[in-house]
């Protein structure tokens, strides 16, 4: 069976790098996408400006939208009972209210970063932090490409 899977936030670069794995796996598909603007992806993939039309439709919806598209999607999901993985960074106080209510309702998974790599870095540095305790000192340097909208991340 086919999990059906939307993606809000489907123009962007994240959203078309998950519609381009959905596609190629033998899983999922993905049923559509939502966005600030309406149309097709390659192969036909719809995308809609109003939520409701495609998450009704689908298993589950992956997030890499704005911060207002996170809170809007999740009060959606709520609402219709869809599971929600959300990958979007910068969000306000406010804002993660919205998904932590969301989370009592409906299954969420939420992560400011689905890197297999900085998820390894993060281990590699609490063994070093350990190791090293205060015999060093440690510098701190983010680097994004010149497009990232919210640098620093999350």
């Amino acid at each position: 069976m086919m999990i059906k899977v939307a993606v809000n936030g489907a123009l962007g670069r994240m959203g078309k790098e998950v519609i381009r794995a959905l596609r190629e796996s033998s899983q999922f598909s993905p049923s559509g996408g939502i966005d600030r603007v309406s149309g097709e992806i390659e192969d036909g993939i719809p995308v809609f400006t109003k939520a409701d039309e495609i998450v009704a439709s689908a298993d589950v919806v992956i997030d890499f939208s704005l911060p207002s598209g996170t809170a809007q999607i999740a009060r959606v999901c709520s609402r219709l009972k869809t599971p929600l993985i959300s990958g979007t960074t910068g969000l306000n106080a406010d804002q993660m209210k919205i998904l932590q209510a969301s989370g009592e309702k409906i299954a969420v998974v939420y992560a400011v970063n689905f890197s297999i790599g900085i998820n390894l870095l993060l281990r590699l540095v609490e063994t070093a932090a350990g190791v090293l305790k205060e015999k060093a000192d440690v510098e701190i340097v983010e680097i994004h490409h010149r497009m990232k909208k919210d640098a620093p991340s999350g």
